[in-house]
Order: C-alpha cells, then sequence, then structure tokens
C-alpha cells in the first residue's frame, strides 16, 4: 500500500535559501538546501506597434508630424532587444542589437536614402534581461505605411 504524501507549500517572492527534510518510510531522513533566485515577471511589459509612418529623409517630410517615425518597442523588465526586420519575400531589410543600434527607420539597412516600400513587414525580436537572464522571443507584422 502506498503511503500518502505530505507536501507544505511555499510561496517565494523574494531570493531565499530553502531548507528541505525529506523522510522516507523507515523514519530515515535527509536534508539539503536550494537557493531560489525570485524573478518578478509581472514587472516585465512588452508594447510592440503594428503600424508605423517613417520620414522619408530622417528631418521629416512633407505632412510628417515626427510621431511613429521609427518602429521602436517599448519594454521595460529587460535591457538588450535583438532585432530582425523581414520583407515579404523574406529578405532582411534591416538587423540591430538595441541599446546599441537604433530601431527601424523604414531605409533598407536603416539607411533613409534607401527608403523601403510601403507594405507589410515581418519582425522577430528577442528580449533579454542582463540580471535575471530571462529571454523572451516575439515575432509579428508591421504595416510600413508612407
Amino acid at each position: 500500500m502506498a503511503q500518502r504524501k505530505h507536501f507544505n507549500l511555499i510561496v517565494v517572492n523574494n531570493d531565499q535559501l530553502v531548507w528541505l527534510t525529506l523522510t522516507d518510510s523507515n523514519q530515515c531522513s535527509y536534508t539539503d538546501t536550494i537557493n531560489i533566485k525570485f524573478v518578478n515577471c509581472d514587472t516585465n511589459s512588452l508594447v510592440i506597434p503594428n503600424v508605423f509612418t517613417p520620414a522619408s529623409n530622417g528631418k521629416g517630410n512633407v505632412g510628417s508630424n515626427d510621431i511613429n517615425d521609427l518602429f521602436e518597442a517599448k519594454f521595460t523588465g529587460f535591457d538588450n532587444l535583438k532585432g530582425y526586420i523581414y520583407n515579404r519575400w523574406g529578405e532582411v531589410v534591416y538587423s540591430f542589437d538595441y541599446p546599441n543600434e537604433g530601431y527601424w527607420n523604414g531605409g533598407k539597412s536603416n539607411d533613409l536614402s534607401r527608403p523601403c516600400p510601403a507594405g507589410t513587414y515581418y519582425y522577430m525580436f528577442e528580449f533579454t534581461s542582463s540580471t535575471t537572464k530571462q529571454k523572451k522571443s516575439v515575432n509579428g507584422v508591421v504595416q510600413l505605411i508612407r
């Protein structure tokens, strides 16, 4: 007959060292520790637009209001973003490593003298946190409107 197992539930909301004691059916006990690293996932947020309207020359253009000139993700809880932007034929039109490189401005390789045509583009983003080592991959589409 199997013996019933009893577990104590522990809720962790900070880093801590936890002691665990196991007792077998012969009443022999074994104790060990585990160091728990708390990661508060509730503080991570991502906002990625689905449309942007880049300026044609980087200095605004006729009718430009200098709003949404970059395809720019807003995020908290991460400190690095590796991004790839693809056209409808699967060609990389821009790749970047934020914060070392800037967001996509709508130009091929971020060169506004080579503007990408209006249309739908596909993105693949990987967010990372250097402190928690947490990673999050996100992909989707963005509409470039000129």
